[in-house]
């Protein structure tokens, strides 16, 4: 039995070395700084492409940033000036990116206002629209169908990738803070 279990330690002891080796510290774009910015979200469309948003360590902005080389190298694509805190991000498609978020006052708390910012040409340009609720997650189902949740049981629903949304109601009072939908009608 003590055999069996220090091969066990053994194996564990190894296997955590050839997991480490897969791991590669990459730095953001213009900062060389492992500091800069905060990253909350990555996501990628396809092995190479993909984005990741967070803020700018102490100033009052968010940014998206874009690989197309496996995570290598990033863009800067989207700086928010307005007090943004990103919260999610969904990339529907090669061309689509849509990231959401909140708007909060000097001293970091959260104002009632949702930010929606979103890209039809890969993050080159961003059309934004502004909310008057908080917006937590946001998910694609289909090729056109997106889904927004947020507090005090907020659902957002566009039919057209983004372009418009239409307020549902749940009947939920409280706050939606992730959403999924596996199908067009069935979601959590």
């Amino acid at each position: 039995m003590k055999r069996k279990n220090l091969v066990m330690i053994v194996m564990l002891w190894l296997l955590s070395f050839i997991a480490q080796g897969q791991w590669e510290t990459v730095y953001c774009p213009q900062t060389n700084n492992p500091q800069l910015p905060w990253l909350r979200g990555v996501k990628f469309y396809d092995s190479n492409n993909g984005f990741a948003f967070g803020d700018m360590y102490l100033l009052p902005n968010d940014l998206v940033i874009r690989t197309n080389n496996k995570g290598t190298n990033w863009d800067t694509v989207y700086i928010s000036n307005d007090s943004i805190i990103f919260t999610d991000m969904v990339i529907p498609n090669p061309t689509i990116i849509i990231v959401i978020g909140n708007k909060y006052t000097s001293n970091f708390s959260i104002q009632d206002s949702g930010f929606i910012a979103k890209s039809n040409d890969n993050g080159n340009t961003w059309t934004i629209t502004m909310t008057s609720v908080i917006l937590n997650s946001i998910c694609f189902y289909g090729n056109h169908i997106a889904y927004i949740s947020g507090n005090s049981g907020t659902f957002l629903k566009s039919n057209d990738n983004g372009n418009t949304w239409s307020i549902n109601n749940t009947g939920f009072t409280g706050n939606l803070y992730t959403i999924c939908f596996i199908n067009d009608t069935i979601g959590f």
